[in-house]
Formats: C-alpha cells, structure tokens, sequence
C-alpha cells in the first residue's frame, strides 16, 4: 500500500490551476526548507516531518501560487500517510521505530508533482500524477 502515496513534501494541498502553477514554478527558484523532527497528527494515523521555513521560500511560493495564503496549513514532509495504510496498528509500529528522530538538514525541493485524486467503482481512491513542473527561475 505504500506505493499509494509515496514519502512526500506537501508544498500546496489547495487546488491551483495548472496553468498558473506552471507560471509560478517557471520563474520561481528551488525552496529552501528545513527538516527537523518526526512528528505523528493526533486525529488520523500518520506520521511526517516537521518542516521549518527559514527563508520565507515556501511563504512566498504559496502565495505567489495561491493569491491568498490561507490557513490551516503546516509545512510536512509525509512518511505515512493515512491512506498508505492497512491498520492503525502499521501506523503505531512506524511510530515507535521513528518517534525520537531528528533529521536537521536542509533540503530544496525543485520539482513539482501535481496529482489529481480519482474515485471509481473499481478504485475506491486513486492518485494519479497529472503533471510535474520544475521550479527553474
């Protein structure tokens, strides 16, 4: 099931049109973020990263992409997702192997992978790559 949704950096989650996304990655630079420690969401089972933005890189992009930043929003590198599982049980083992990690390294993120969410008979939820945009400015 991990091949679901693979590990992540969750740069937007709001829909942006594409073709506005393609403007803003095309004259946007690499965002500089910074990966500190492994952290578990309290409402669904998951774990990610905790992501710090010390260069305001990922405020600006997000704006930039969206008009108005909206809220709710908390920078993540996701290693499990909820629907990359089979139990909560998957969820606890990931946790107590991974729970006192920290990362500390900067990373940039360069590319861009939208995915389009899909619901069918035959596929009750799907993700499917839509297009992949390089931040190249």
């Amino acid at each position: 099931m991990a091949d679901r949704i693979r590990p992540h950096v969750t740069v937007l989650y709001e829909f942006v049109d594409v073709d506005r996304l393609r403007q803003v990655t095309h004259a946007w630079a690499p965002l500089r973020l910074h990966l500190t420690r492994v952290r578990r969401w309290e409402q669904e089972p998951g774990i990610y990263l905790d992501v710090t933005d010390a260069h305001g890189d990922l405020e600006r992009f997000r704006a930039a992409a969206l008009g108005a930043v909206t809220e709710g929003y908390h920078p993540h590198v996701t290693i499990l997702h909820r629907d990359s599982i089979a139990s909560a049980a998957h969820a606890d083992d990931a946790w107590t192997a991974l729970g006192d990690t920290v990362f500390a390294t900067d990373i940039e993120v360069a590319e861009l992978v939208v995915y389009d969410q899909l619901r069918t008979d035959a596929a009750p939820e799907e993700w499917k790559e839509s297009v992949r945009l390089r931040l190249s400015g």
